[in-house]
């Protein structure tokens, strides 16, 4: 199969296509934020983002008490934060090598 490489060029087959993955990202996010997609990913231990999402009790036992996430702050300093993540990350590309 020959693709056109000239710019600003959008083969008839991938303009048909826009709309169905312009509407398939939109029914996998109605998806992912539904209950039953919260619920699925509490199911790998990721909290779900909406808090009107009632866990099963047995799902609820399995991540710390609310109480517990009060001691957590969030990173301001991006800048910090990226220098951090580089030492880190070159640390451990030393520690494997």
């Amino acid at each position: 199969m020959a693709y056109c490489t000239a710019p600003n060029v959008i083969p008839r087959s991938r303009k048909s296509n826009r709309n169905a993955e312009t509407n398939a990202a939109k029914l996998l996010n109605e998806v992912e934020f539904s209950d039953d997609g919260q619920i699925a990913y509490a199911n790998g231990f990721v909290h779900p983002i909406r808090t009107s999402v009632k866990l099963p009790d047995d799902l609820k036992k399995q991540f710390l008490p609310g109480d517990a996430y009060k001691a957590v702050k969030f990173p301001k300093d991006f800048v910090a934060l990226d220098a951090a993540a580089k030492v880190i990350s070159d640390g451990w590309a030393q520690l494997v090598q």
